[in-house]
């Protein structure tokens, strides 16, 4: 229910801030990321881009709409034990394709001429295509038994904390660097042969570089 209820407070907010986009000053941010997951995370590494519209309802204070593309690695993991009586093996490979979706408030200070602070806090929605590959195979005296099969994983939600540093090139183009932290609001569930396996978690530390062009 609580994953729900912010599902549904997400896309009011995001309905929201299209709707008095017509009233900003817009810029268009794309960005490189590499993604650092979390110590206990399932996930060995992961990148790829964000695309950001940002509108800016005065100078310092904007609203983002962000969408992009991650690759996921699956920590690889491979275990053959055996015994006088009885063998067994597992083994995880793989990736996931995330699909990150959402909205981010902005606030910017200027550090010097030409080069600004921003401060960025938002949600992400993350639609996940798995293509993690397990298997499981246990042998004895008495039986032998295989699983075989793709691990699913439940989309899931969010918040983002993030500061990046904006070096202006000209008037219309300016380049990014930033970092940020990614939170959990509710841990996806992953499947496994149509049962329920556990948690995993989208939490990390991300490393972006970017351009951003001014219209």
């Amino acid at each position: 229910m609580k994953k729900e209820m912010l599902n549904i407070v997400a896309a009011t907010v995001l309905s929201i801030c299209v709707a008095d986009a017509a009233h900003a000053d817009p810029d268009l941010a794309g960005r490189l990321r590499w993604l650092a997951p979390g110590k206990d995370a399932d996930w060995s590494s992961a990148a790829g881009v964000e695309v950001q519209a940002r509108f800016w309802q005065a100078q310092r204070v904007g609203f983002a709409l962000a969408a992009g593309c991650d690759s996921w690695n699956a920590v690889n993991d491979v275990i053959d034990r055996s015994d006088e009586e009885a063998y067994l093996h597992t083994s995880v490979s793989g990736d996931a394709i995330v699909v990150p979706v959402g909205l981010s408030m902005l606030y910017r200070s200027s550090v010097m001429e030409d080069m600004d602070l921003m401060l960025e806090l938002g949600f992400r929605y993350m639609f996940v295509d798995s293509s993690i590959y397990s298997e499981a195979i246990y042998q004895d005296d008495a039986e032998s038994k295989s699983l075989a099969g793709t691990v699913s994983i439940e989309n899931s939600l969010v918040a983002v904390v993030g500061l990046n540093l904006e070096m202006k090139a000209n008037d219309q183009l300016s380049v990014e660097l930033g970092i940020s932290q990614q939170f959990d609001l509710g841990k996806p569930h992953e499947k496994f042969t149509g049962k329920d396996i556990g948690e995993t978690s989208f939490q990390g530390t991300s490393f972006t570089i970017g351009v951003v062009m001014s219209f």
